[in-house]
């Protein structure tokens, strides 16, 4: 991964992933890498740059930072040509600013992309203990509760925002029928209500769990039994390969640059997925 003819940068945003690849690094590389972060104004507790920082400078890596304001009138249009297909996931923004601001020094850079998937590290890899946990509400008052912090319209800039939209995605999901499809409504950027009132589709939200339930299927032979197996078949199906890889790949070459992933080696993957 660290092959190159041209300067090599890593996006470090000072989480586990990322920060274990720079002291990964073999010592003579590292004191050569350029690492970039990126915060946004106004971003509130989600500005991870004091960890960046902080890793960059135990490794004594050659860091990058800066602050954007992010002008989505001017920088969307851009950011879904890039991206050629449907995909919405609203990070293709910053995925590509931080790749633009790393294009101003080198032309590839590693990520840390793919470490959650495959070692669990998402909040809603907890899903099947968490709905355990709250198997004594009725799906019927959990949805009802889904609604109402629903219709609130909360951001996600301060820690108390964030656990509003956490406990609505947790309600959400437990009042949802088959496992695949509350997992799949912890990804959702809003509720089947709003999708319906937001597309002009004629289609069921609802249905789309278990269309890709007989995809899996036939695409594994039979569903996994244990419910923490079936949201990792998901993410290595569809949410690394239709959502965040198409993302890297297509917000690191709008910018005119290379990104590696080298957490999705094909041999950690396989010894990952040996891992109880």
């Amino acid at each position: 991964m660290l092959l190159s003819d041209r300067p090599v940068g890593l996006l470090l945003s000072g989480g586990v992933d990322s920060s274990l690849l720079v002291a990964l690094l073999p010592e003579s590389v590292r004191r050569e890498t350029r690492t970039f972060a990126i915060g946004f104004e106004g971003g509130g507790h989600h500005d991870e740059r004091g960890y960046a920082r902080e890793v960059a400078t135990k490794f004594g890596t050659r860091h990058h930072e800066s602050t954007v304001s992010v002008d989505l009138a001017r920088e969307l249009p851009h950011v879904i040509a890039m991206l050629d297909e449907p995909c919405a996931d609203p990070a293709a923004v910053p995925a590509h600013l931080v790749a633009r601001a790393a294009a101003e020094h080198v032309t590839v850079v590693l990520s840390g992309t793919g470490g959650d998937e495959l070692f669990g590290g998402y909040r809603r890899h907890r899903l099947p203990g968490m709905l355990r946990n709250l198997s004594w509400l009725p799906p019927s008052l959990a949805r009802a509760g889904a609604r109402f912090l629903g219709d609130r319209d909360q951001h996600r800039r301060t820690f108390a925002g964030e656990q509003v939209v956490m406990a609505g995605k947790l309600l959400e999901a437990r009042g949802r029928g088959p496992f695949l499809d509350a997992y799949f409504s912890t990804l959702e950027p809003a509720s089947p209500t709003r999708w319906r009132e937001a597309i002009a589709l004629d289609a069921d939200p609802a249905l789309v769990a278990g269309t890709l339930a007989l995809e899996m299927a036939n695409e594994m032979g039979a569903l996994p039994h244990d419910r923490t197996a079936l949201a990792l078949a998901a993410d290595h199906l569809w949410y690394l390969p239709d959502d965040l890889l198409l993302k890297e790949d297509r917000t690191t070459m709008g910018a005119s640059i290379e990104g590696r992933v080298p957490y999705l080696d094909a041999a950690l993957v396989r010894l990952a997925a040996r891992l109880p």
